[in-house]
Order: C-alpha cells, then structure tokens, then sequence
C-alpha cells in the first residue's frame, strides 16, 4: 500500500507540473480576487489536505480543488524586477524576499499574468529571514490574495508554490508546483515543492488559497525548498511599511554586508554605502572563505566570530574574488541607528 501511495503521489505531481506550466488561463489585473479562504467541501474531503490520495476518484478530487484554486491564486502572482511576489492588499501591497528587493526605495516593475506592467517602490527587508515587501504606486484595484498563518501549517499538508522561474515573458502564467510541507521551523517552511531562480519572492499556498510562506531558495537538495513563514509580515508589518532595513540576526558588531541566499558559503549580494566593508574595498560577489585565520562555512559562523567583537575592533578577512584569493583587513563599527 505504501508503495502504490508513493507511485499515486509521484503521477498526480508530475501531471500537475505538466498542467500549472501549460495552462494559459488570463486573469485580470482589474477584477479584485476573492479575499475570502476558498471552500474545500463537498469536493475535496479535509483529510486529503494532509495525506496522498488512495485512489483514482481522490487524485481527480484534488486535481479539481487545484484547478478551481488556481484561478483565484494566478492573478495576484506577480513578476518583479529579480523575481516574484505576491499582491496581498487592494492597494497594491507586494510581499517578496529580501535579495529580490535588496534596500528600499528602489523603483520596480510588477508584471501581472497578463502582461500589464506598473510601476511600485520596495519598503522593508528583514535580511535575516529573507523578507521583503514593495508597493505598487499607481492607484488602482489590484487583485489580491489572503494572508494565512504559517505557524498552523501541518507537516505532510499539501501546499503549491507559484512563481516564474528563469525568465519571464508577457502573457504567460506563473509556474505552479504542488508538493507538501516536510518542516514548519519558527524561521522557515520547508517543502518539496521544486523551486528555482526567478521564483524567489513568489508566495506558497495552503490549499485554502491562503499565503503561508515566501520562495526563499533551495538548499544542497532540490526536495529542500526553503520559503519565509508568512508569519513574519504580519508580526512586523508595520516596520516593512515604514521602510525599515533591518536583519533579525544581527551580530553585536557591523560589517555592512548582505548576504547572498542562493549560496551556503558567505557570498555578498550588497555592500552598504559608507560602511565597513567598503571602506576595506569588499565588492558584491565576493565570497569570505575565513574571518581571522578561522575557516567558515556559512553565514552563521561569520555571525559568531563577529559576536565575539566589539565595534572598533580590527579583523582579518580571507576573501575569494573570482579565481583570486586574497587577505583584506577591516574595522568593525556600531550598528547605524534606524
């Protein structure tokens, strides 16, 4: 029986990979989608939201539940410059990952499935989770969706992230991936729902048509998809509205770098105007291989060197540039105010 589940579930994935990157259905940017959870029953029997279908009327069962969700979880599935995101407000509020936004107050573009194009603006990032959001600036009533609750999501429920991976062309819909929650960590959801580039900033739905997480990246293994826990914009709304640039992780010291999350070693997406790391000469794609002679492997053991600092202190970086590999001395300061 086990093995016949493993066979069913491995099928329905595949047919609706191959279904969600066909389709073309066109959703208009000027109908509002429905606010309001989409409903499960009579079609599809709750207990199918956490296990594999034991036969073939259930796999038909979910496969209608999807498709009707897709149309209301399509339009509001946006393109950005970089990425993807999610529109979660009338007003244009757009949840996405940090290094897709990478600072606030740059000017964007947002591509809805139909290929309409708008101007927005990023707001906030939280560097340490992945978090970012933007605000399309045109007035206008734009379709969005629901905001759920990550920290509800059950491990083995069934879930779909949506996105436009690679590249992406006018009129063409976003890619959807079905797949289940395999960890709900209090700072990320794990999911075998296969993500790739292009679909950082793009939202994962419970099958209520609820957000519950953002594409963050992928780890060493492709059926380890790491995605922000939607929980996080709602605690600390108010600081992605005001444009705070901030990082939950924050070491004692500063070094005004952001880090590159599509890479386990600590390579650089950003280096900060006037910070540490400029003024020593470290430049975006650099990768920091040891911190004063000590080998590193991720960025959470550059964070626990720096802990072990206090601002004004001088250490040594080893820093991969290319094919070059060289030593570059800096000034740890205070964390800028604000």
């Amino acid at each position: 029986m086990v093995r016949l589940r493993n066979v069913i579930c491995f099928l329905m994935v595949a047919q609706w990979t191959i279904l969600t990157l066909a389709a073309q259905e066109t959703g208009s940017v000027g109908a509002a989608v429905e606010a309001n959870a989409i409903q499960t029953a009579p079609l599809l029997p709750l207990e199918l939201l956490t296990r594999a279908p034991q036969n073939l009327e259930e796999i038909r069962l979910l496969e209608q539940h999807v498709q009707r969700l897709l149309d209301k979880i399509r339009p509001a599935t946006v393109a950005l410059s970089g990425g993807s995101g999610v529109v979660v407000s009338k007003e244009g509020h757009v949840l996405t990952c940090a290094h897709v936004n990478q600072r606030p107050g740059r000017t964007i573009t947002v591509t809805f499935p139909d290929g309409k194009r708008v101007k927005a603006i990023t707001l906030g990032n939280n560097h340490g989770i992945d978090a970012g959001m933007a605000k399309i600036l045109e007035p206008g009533d734009y379709p969005f969706v629901n905001i759920g609750s990550s920290a509800d999501a059950q491990l083995g429920q069934w879930c779909l992230a949506v996105g436009y991976p690679v590249s992406f062309q006018r009129g063409q819909q976003p890619a959807v991936r079905l797949g289940r929650v395999t960890h709900n960590k209090e700072r990320m959801i794990v999911t075998d729902c296969l993500i790739m580039g292009g679909d950082s900033g793009g939202p994962l739905f419970d099958l209520f048509g609820n957000v519950i997480g953002i594409n963050s990246r992928v780890n060493n293994s492709l059926d380890t998809n790491i995605h922000v826990p939607v929980d996080a914009f709602r605690e600390n709304w108010e600081r992605f509205v005001a444009s705070q640039d901030w990082s939950d992780q924050n070491p004692r010291t500063y070094m005004g770098i952001t880090r590159d999350n599509d890479f386990e070693q600590v390579r650089i997406a950003q280096v900060k105007v006037g910070s540490p790391a400029e003024r020593a000469g470290m430049q975006i794609g650099d990768t920091i291989t040891a911190f004063d002679e000590q080998s590193i492997a991720n960025f959470e053991d550059l964070l626990k060197n720096m802990n072990r600092h206090k601002p004004k202190d001088t250490v040594k970086l080893s820093v991969q540039r290319g094919s070059e590999t060289f030593q570059i001395t800096v000034e740890l300061a205070d964390w800028p105010q604000g």
